[in-house]
């Protein structure tokens, strides 16, 4: 999915789905990644690894966003991480205390080594 600031892109196979969300996360282009999120075939037991290496910006209204995601993943009993977090990006999920509630791993190799 498109937007003139942010891109997402999704692969699902066996299990795991790995969404790639690239540019700028903010009130404007935070329902792509809504709309992105809500497409995935998330299941018990599988496994979403949301890569944010390419995101360069992040406001309130794409927190909200990682909420959301984290709440769609748990309902669907499905395991969620982050991945790839710019330091911008890392600080802003340290104020917010979602450092806490997402796994946090530095690629989606990685987190899949610690099966989440």
């Amino acid at each position: 999915m498109n937007h003139p600031y942010l891109t997402t892109e999704s692969r699902c196979e066996a299990g795991t789905c790995v969404l790639t969300v690239a540019g700028e996360l903010d009130f404007d282009s935070a329902p792509l990644l809504r709309s992105a999120v809500g497409e995935l075939p998330l299941a018990e037991n599988d496994r979403l690894i949301v890569d944010l290496s390419t995101l360069t910006f992040c406001d309130s209204s794409g927190v909200s966003v990682l909420v959301s995601t984290h709440r769609a993943a748990d309902a669907a009993g499905t395991a969620v991480c982050l991945v790839g977090l710019a330091p911008n990006v890392a600080k802003l999920l340290r104020i917010t205390g979602l450092d806490q509630v997402f796994p946090v791993h530095g690629t989606a190799d990685e987190a899949l080594a610690a099966a989440l």
